[in-house]
């Protein structure tokens, strides 16, 4: 038998230090699913910022049917991107659900064929690589930040992210773009 507390240091140390790493990464970083995605690895993809999915992959949370209970931010992360009544389906249940079911619940972002999985998740990686990712970054915090927090809190904290990020070269560069009808050149600064 394992000894006490050794899944509470270990969950620490590990998965649960990885998710909450990427959940509060401020570069924005997009997902790449394909095959079998489940426990661990799906909240992973739900970590991060955005989940490009193959059409053939498959979702799902076989902790109870193992005999313990959902770890790795799971029993976070799921319903708040599924909603209560299809979390507790998928994790109470164990079933998996196809790509096209993860698309139409939001669990994924976008599903694309097999054969495009790859160039898509790259696509979507340079686009919000070249974007203004300090702005990117702030954005990310108040959006984490709003979904638990009232209105009031999140228009005061959007004041200060507006506060911030119109200090940024990128939002000068934004702005000479804009003006000189040209297509901005960010650097993340």
């Amino acid at each position: 038998r394992p000894t006490a507390g050794h899944m509470l240091r270990s969950l620490a140390a590990g998965p649960h230090k990885l998710i909450e790493t990427l959940w509060n990464c401020s570069l924005p970083i997009v997902a790449e699913v394909k095959g079998r995605t489940s426990r661990m690895g799906l909240h992973m993809a739900l970590a991060c910022d955005y989940t490009v999915c193959a059409e053939s992959a498959s979702f799902a949370e076989p902790f109870v049917e193992r005999g313990f209970s959902v770890d790795s931010g799971g029993s976070w992360l799921v319903p708040r991107y599924i909603g209560i009544a299809r979390a507790k389906s998928l994790l109470y249940r164990a079933q998996p659900i196809d790509a096209a079911t993860a698309g139409e619940w939001g669990l994924v972002t976008e599903v694309v064929a097999d054969v495009q999985l790859t160039s898509r998740s790259e696509a979507i990686a340079r686009e919000l690589g070249s974007g203004a990712t300090f702005a990117i970054g702030v954005t990310k915090s108040l959006v984490h930040r709003s979904m638990y927090t009232s209105l009031e809190d999140a228009l005061v904290n959007e004041s200060y992210g507006v506060e911030i990020t119109i200090r940024s070269d990128d939002f000068k560069e934004g702005m000479s773009a804009f003006m000189g009808k040209r297509k901005p050149n960010f650097e993340g600064h």
